[in-house]
């Protein structure tokens, strides 16, 4: 009977040795009494919730052990369900994967994540799954209820984060993602350089912030969004895009291009920013990318809501349907500059063709 017993707990040790790590993750307090929920920030493959400081030679994670400041990357929590990862010459490789469905360079789920740069720090992740994600930033739900805890980004520090995310495999349907940074919240830049590029996919792009309602706010620094360039053979439209999302720039630099967009049998999309846009101080630069579609081609510099009130919006478009500004909603411009181009377009086939400043 003992043998039994023994053999069976054998048996279940090594099945959850084969489960995924969030699988075996602990459900954390957030605090507040509001529940038990699971959380975790993963930088490449390893988990750093807890805490501590590690260099990352080689791609990936190795617990620093000495008492001076020769670490790459430090974690630690403040609180309220949130938690400070500070990048210094951080240069990660490794990757976590999910399910064979979705992997990320840097992943924290039901976190408030503020990054802080120091010196020159870079993601760089590569994988086979349809949905690649070079920094990702998404809620966890609290168990037995419909609340949702974490999920929005805070960049500071002087340093630079540059962000590449590799080229995505084709899911069962036909589609894949790649994302330079995803945030299901907001995300908010106050300092810092970042360079954000998606990898070749269906679906690509720079910066992508998921929730409709959410924002990415620049108050200062620097950001570059590329959507990567697409070429597809499928019977299926495809988007490159610089910038998903609404964007708010007080100060700073925004330069958000669409990557060049190819499908033999769909629509081709590229855009600069695809969401509503504010802007009133500092600079923001919008572009559609080169577009090539079967049925339709849509090369916008922004698509969405405008008001300015101050700073300079520059934005361009391409193609055969491209527009500097295609205004979905509502446009108002009470100070700042101005300036919306479409491209030029040259056409031998009897077809229409449009370009646009403002549409």
């Amino acid at each position: 009977m003992k043998k039994q017993i023994l053999s069976i707990c054998l048996a279940l040790a090594l099945c959850l040795g084969m489960l995924p790590a969030t699988a075996l993750a602990a459900p954390t307090d957030p605090g507040g009494g509001a529940g038990e929920a699971e959380v975790q920030v993963y930088v490449g493959n390893t988990n750093v919730i807890n805490g501590g400081t590690w260099t990352t030679s080689g791609g990936g994670l190795q617990t620093y052990t000495g008492g001076g400041d020769e670490w790459n990357v430090k974690y630690e929590s403040t609180g309220n369900n949130a938690g400070t990862l500070t990048l210094k010459n951080a240069h990660i490789t490794q990757t976590s994967t999910w399910g064979g469905e979705m992997t990320s360079g840097i992943d924290a789920t039901g976190v408030d994540l503020t990054i802080v740069l120091e010196g020159n720090n870079s993601v760089l992740p590569s994988g086979t799954s349809p949905d690649i994600r070079a920094v990702s930033v998404a809620p966890a739900a609290i168990v037995d209820s419909a609340t949702f805890i974490g999920g929005s980004l805070t960049i500071s520090g002087p340093g630079s984060l540059t962000v590449t995310a590799g080229a995505a495999t084709t899911n069962k349907y036909g589609y894949s993602f790649s994302y330079g940074i995803y945030v299901d919240q907001d995300l908010t830049v106050q300092s810092g350089t970042i360079t954000a590029t998606g990898g070749t996919a269906s679906n690509s792009y720079g910066i992508c912030i998921s929730e409709n309602d959410s924002m990415l706010t620049v108050i200062g620094g620097t950001v570059n969004a590329t959507g990567g360039a697409i070429t597809v053979e499928n019977n299926i439209n495809v988007y490159s895009r610089g910038i998903r999302g609404n964007v708010t720039v007080e100060d700073g630099m925004v330069t958000a291009n669409g990557g060049s967009a190819t499908t033999t049998a769909g629509t081709a999309n590229s855009y600069g920013i695809e969401g509503s846009v504010t802007v009133s101080g500092g600079m923001v630069n919008a572009n559609g990318g080169d577009v090539n579609g079967d049925y339709r081609e849509n090369s916008y510099g922004i698509e969405g809501s405008v008001t300015v009130s101050g700073g300079v919006l520059t934005a361009t478009g391409g193609g055969t349907n491209g527009c500097g500004i295609y205004v979905t909603n509502a446009a108002s411009i009470t100070g700042g500059t101005v300036t919306a181009t479409g491209d030029t377009i040259t056409v031998e086939d009897n077809i229409n063709v449009y370009s646009r400043g403002i549409r």
